[in-house]
């Protein structure tokens, strides 16, 4: 499991909730020395970030294969009548959340979902970005989703891409016990050193500077 699952700063009150073996569970205590993490049954929904390549879940360039294979690029391996049947009916539910030319942001009532396919370290940049400019976003490998109702507009100027290169995300204080050195360093260093293993700046400028494509769900 990613560090990210346990290190992000969360909104007052909320409980840390992780999806692990099919079920959610809420997180009662972290040991950081010892690297053990105690949960109990969680009745809601979890989520879990998975170390890749990048850092945070999916690294960029496994998330911009998904879209290219999405988009209708063959994905190169020989597949089963049931395997592409079921490409095609991934490509089918997804599409709204592809586009050619750039990013795709979908409204759907009041939840936005931001969907980049720039990898969990990139949209963990970007959702750090948002979150200065008081929006209330959770990254995740493929995208972005955040509280409320958000245009391209306020995206593009939340993470323009000085700002989305900037941004780092809100560490615990815990989290920085299990911070190899931590003790030597002041302890804003300490959550700067952290919050950099956990982004990846250059490719969310880059995505900052995209195309966005607005769908409007309701």
């Amino acid at each position: 499991m990613s560090p990210a699952s346990l290190t992000l700063r969360l909104p007052e009150g909320q409980p840390r909730v992780l999806a692990l073996a099919g079920r959610a569970w809420v997180v009662t205590h972290v040991d950081w020395r010892r690297r053990a993490v105690y949960v109990a049954p969680f009745e809601g929904r979890g989520r879990s970030r998975w170390a890749g390549r990048g850092g945070v879940g999916l690294g960029r360039e496994l998330a911009q294969s998904i879209r290219a294979v999405l988009l209708g690029e063959d994905p190169g391996v020989p597949l089963s009548r049931r395997g592409a049947a079921a490409l095609e009916r991934l490509r089918a539910e997804r599409a709204g959340t592809v586009h050619p030319e750039g990013t795709v942001l979908a409204v759907d009532g009041d939840i936005s979902r931001w969907s980049t396919y720039a990898g969990g370290a990139a949209n963990t940049s970007l959702a750090a970005a948002l979150d200065l400019r008081g929006f209330e976003a959770t990254a995740d490998s493929l995208g972005i989703s955040v509280a409320g109702r958000i245009d391209a507009e306020q995206v593009r100027d939340a993470t323009a891409a000085g700002r989305a290169e900037a941004a780092l995300p809100a560490i615990t204080d815990e989290a920085l016990e299990g911070l190899k050195f931590s003790a030597a360093l002041p302890r804003e260093m300490a959550a700067e050193v952290l919050a950099e293993r956990i982004t990846d700046a250059p490719t969310a400028a880059t995505v900052a500077g995209s195309p966005i494509r607005v769908v409007l769900q309701q």
